[in-house]
């Protein structure tokens, strides 16, 4: 799938007088082209031609433009020359290094599309800073080497991190949920053993440090230890995996985290027989985990079960930790969730505070997690299911007293269960991994209202008849996200797994672009390009009209039936209905019908392929020039929650299709329709 790339729209600014200035004039230039001899044809967004330049209008604003072929141009207004801007696209590879190459190494920090375009105002043209309309922010780090040859870390706002490459938030991307899939899949440790329940945190030396609990079986052997493996390189190797704890009764349901000063904190739970084996501990490493104190236990006082939230503690600014656990008391039918707080590394505690009592409410309350929102307020996410499934749903609570009081948890996502673990965006989205009732699959979903409402789960990885033991998200660089998660074929064998998913367009460490289709911010179009298609029926293939300097579309004989198809994401989420819109050219100059079919499919884990099908066919006239451009639009599609095939066929053997020869496809365009 090719990217749908543009140049972002710009405000024109008057470099004499410092406001906007309208009607300003810019033509723009190909990077090579030294002498400014050929000005780049540009069109807006929807594919206008706009001809060889903008101009900002009656409100000093250039519109934002697409130039296809061009990922930088050099603005030129009279006699003024800006240096490059970027498309969208194009910042992000600038702002990637060559792992491998001259590159290697080389710092990235960026506050984002800060560059300015310099106007002449008094030979009719202008300028403008290079403000994207809307906001296209990104704050990229990377780690670089000093002169001494002592490797060094940027941070943001005082929290080191680190990324070899990056992925950029996107405008829109609050409250549309773009949040997508994509790239190459790691195998931290295979199926020999039972690996579950993982955890995943960026160390304040770069590092990436996964905790998970390995065992015999899933649990009834009770001889679960809790082990690490480290990533140096963003999760592309993994380190042999080795113990940090174990007992003679089951260790689990690890979660680790960096704290602000860089310790990392790890919490897990002791599990065995009787509540006399039932302990909740944490432990802290001063050296990215390479070592680890004596485990301290948190002191829950159920008297019937207690267990750890399977997750981590959360850092109040002050530097005081809550530690989320779950339980119940002799007699009781229903588990509750807890928090309990120390200023002092585990040292002394406050007293337990109640965050959902399963026993008022008559709800499964178990597995927690807690983090932060943008305004500061704490929310958490409980999992409430019971041993026969009956219940399977995340509850929501929140906290604007650090933990003290917590409001009454509501339902939020249901037929979901497993730990509900999840991470605040750089964009203000929130992502939550968990399980799904229906196939026992691990999915994401995204909130764009701190956790009120969510998006329709998506597959973290489609893996058949397979169980999800768990995974955790985080963000380890702005729209760049990381998920650790486990994949377990039995009771005895699951094996741990490592992917990133991106918020906006990134290319990840792996060197996988994780979104291939960007979304122009209040577009109602997607654009494709016949290179995003592969054959599927007959012999299509690529080439052009002699004569034409166009480069690129799919053949379809004029005497037999042909397709080519593609798969794409769901369609967004305000469409209701869309249409399909084809654009060819007649190879020859005679005249005739093309009878064309587009067909949609989604797909769905456990669907059969060719069921759901909707299919829509159009009928088009050849103009009797050849190579002269003609659009055939289908009536409406319903709109695809999900991913979803596009099929698009020539039946050029019926008896409708009168023209007699060949058809070139030169791209797609799946508009709004409702």
């Amino acid at each position: 799938m090719a990217i749908v790339d543009y140049f972002p729209a710009h405000v024109a600014l008057n470099p004499q007088t410092g406001g906007n200035l309208p009607d300003a004039v810019v033509e723009f230039f190909a990077i090579d082209d030294e002498e400014f001899t050929t000005p780049v044809t540009v069109t807006d967004v929807q594919d206008v031609p706009l001809g060889t330049s903008v101009t900002s209008g009656a409100t000093g604003v250039f519109p934002a433009f697409k130039a296809p072929g061009h990922t930088q141009l050099v603005p030129k207004s009279g006699d003024v020359v800006t240096p490059p801007i970027f498309s969208l696209y194009g910042l992000l590879l600038s702002l990637i290094p060559d792992p491998t190459g001259e590159d290697a190494g080389r710092p990235i920090v960026t506050d984002g599309l800060d560059g300015y375009i310099l106007g002449d105002p008094s030979e009719g043209g202008g300028g403008g800073v290079s403000l994207p309309v809307g906001g296209v922010q990104g704050h990229l780090l990377t780690k670089n080497s000093s002169d001494d040859g002592d490797a060094g870390w940027a941070s943001l706002a005082g929290r080191p991190t680190a990324l070899g490459h990056a992925a950029l938030p996107m405008p829109g991307s609050s409250g549309t949920g773009n949040l997508t899939a994509g790239g190459e899949l790691v195998e931290i440790i295979d199926g020999t053993l039972h690996n579950a329940f993982p955890s995943v945190t960026l160390c304040v030396n770069g590092d990436l440090l996964a905790v998970w609990r390995q065992g015999t079986d899933y649990r009834d052997a009770l001889d679960g230890a809790i082990v690490m493996s480290r990533s140096s390189d963003f999760g592309v190797t993994w380190s042999t995996p080795a113990t940090i704890f174990s007992d003679t009764v089951d260790l689990r349901d690890p979660g680790v985290v960096a704290l602000r000063d860089g310790r990392l904190v790890v919490q897990f739970i002791a599990d065995g027989a009787t509540i006399a084996d039932e302990h909740v501990y944490i432990a802290f490493s001063d050296d990215n985990g390479v070592s680890w104190g004596s485990r301290i236990e948190v002191p829950f006082t159920w008297t019937e079960e207690r267990h750890g939230s399977a997750t981590f503690p959360v850092e109040l600014e002050d530097g005081t930790l809550l530690v989320s656990g779950w339980g119940m008391d002799t007699g009781d039918d229903f588990w509750s969730v807890r928090v309990i707080s120390t200023a002092d590394d585990g040292d002394t505690w406050g007293s337990e505070v109640t965050i959902a009592d399963g026993e008022a409410d008559s709800q499964p309350y178990n597995e927690s997690h807690i983090g932060f929102l943008p305004d500061g307020t704490l929310m958490t996410l409980i999992r409430a299911s019971n041993a026969d499934f009956s219940v399977t749903d995340i509850y929501r609570s929140i906290s604007a007293d650090d933990g003290a009081t917590w409001s009454a948890p509501d339902l939020v996502l249901a037929d979901l269960y497993g730990r509900p673990s999840w991470t605040l965006l750089a964009s203000g989205g929130i992502v939550i991994t968990c399980r799904r009732l229906s196939d026992a699959a691990g999915v994401f979903a995204t909130s764009w209202d701190d956790g009120e409402t969510w998006t329709d789960e998506e597959l973290i990885e489609d893996i058949a008849a397979q169980t999800m033991a768990y995974a955790q998200p985080i963000e380890v660089s702005p729209g760049l996200v990381a998920v650790i998660f486990a994949d377990a074929a039995s009771t005895e064998s699951s094996e741990v797994r490592f992917k990133y998913l991106a918020d906006g367009i990134g290319v990840s460490p792996f060197g996988d672009i994780l979104r291939l289709v960007v979304e122009v911010p209040g577009a109602s179009d997607r654009h494709l390009t016949p290179q995003n298609f592969s054959a599927t029926a007959g012999s299509p293939v690529l080439g052009a009209i002699a004569g034409t300097p166009f480069a690129g579309g799919f053949l379809f004989d004029q005497s037999s039936n042909e397709a080519i198809g593609t798969t794409l994401p769901a369609t967004p989420a305000d469409w209701t209905t869309f249409t399909v819109t084809l654009l060819w050219c007649p190879v020859g100059a005679t005249s005739g019908d093309v009878v064309w079919s587009a067909v949609a499919s989604t797909i769905n884990p456990g669907a059969i392929i060719n069921t759901g099908i909707e299919s829509l066919g159009v009928t088009s006239s050849a103009p009797g020039v050849a190579a002269q451009v003609v659009s055939a639009t289908t009536a409406a599609f319903a709109a695809r929650a999900t991913a979803f095939s596009l099929r698009i066929a020539r039946t050029a053997n019926s008896g409708s299709d009168t023209y007699g020869a060949d058809a070139l496809l030169l791209g797609v365009i799946l508009t709004k329709a409702s």
